[in-house]
């Protein structure tokens, strides 16, 4: 039997594409490992997450991942968040009564992260409302939240440097 060559060179392009996304993989897995490894040193107090958006549903996976494996090999380094998304957005999505699993599947994992950092400073940056003084945020429409205080309070609590 011969093989059509169209369809062998088609075969051919899925191992290539296969082989390089293991590739990428491992390279990411690799930068991940040498993130956490940089965390050991004591003059390093934690870390922050910032644009792109960690929350954007391509990055879920993988933030996810790292704020799972920074909590557990250093709970005492503090881990930022910066996000377009606000707290309520996050925490309290307007969700249809439809079946979505992939939906609620995304929900949850951006509310898993939130719950695994130190600080979020929520909401989009807008132009219009940038103040350089404004301490930790580009713009005031954004809020820098203790989340350890919001989740216990059930309501947004500022941060304030300790």
């Amino acid at each position: 039997m011969e093989l059509d060559s169209e369809f062998a060179y088609g075969v051919l392009v899925v191992i290539i594409i296969v082989k390089i996304a293991r590739i990428l993989l491992l390279g990411i897995r690799m930068m991940e490992l040498n993130l956490i490894q940089k965390l050991s040193k004591d003059y390093i107090s934690g870390i922050t997450l910032t644009g792109g958006d960690p929350l954007n549903e391509n990055n879920l996976e993988s933030v996810l991942n790292l704020v799972n494996e920074i909590r557990l090999s250093y709970p005492e380094k503090t881990i930022w968040l910066y996000t377009g998304y606000t707290w309520e957005q996050i925490m309290y999505p307007v969700v249809t009564d439809d079946f979505n699993p992939e939906r609620d599947k995304l929900v949850k994992m951006r509310q898993d992260i939130v719950r695994q950092c130190d600080v979020l400073v929520d909401g989009r940056y807008e132009e219009d409302k940038r103040d350089v003084t404004y301490h930790w945020a580009g713009s005031t429409n954004q809020r820098v939240i203790d989340i350890r205080r919001t989740l216990e309070q059930g309501s947004v609590v500022l941060w304030e440097n300790q």
